[in-house]
């Protein structure tokens, strides 16, 4: 749960467009 929790927030800024949290904060927002 720790790990989903501070990996999702935190790979989705750097990720712009990596594909994890690039596609969910880029794209779909």
């Amino acid at each position: 749960v720790i790990s989903v929790s501070v990996a999702r927030p935190r790979t989705e800024r750097p990720s712009n467009g990596g594909g994890r949290g690039g596609y969910n904060n880029s794209r779909r927002y």
